[in-house]
């Protein structure tokens, strides 16, 4: 695996993480 490719999937990890908490709060409000 190459140092690039690597790098692209710690930046989408870092991203979904940070996406994660503001997806579940758009879902729990009521009429979204």
């Amino acid at each position: 695996m190459n140092q690039r490719l690597t790098g692209t999937l710690i930046a989408y990890s870092f991203l979904a993480m940070a996406l994660l908490p503001i997806v579940m709060t758009i879902q729990s409000i009521p009429g979204a």
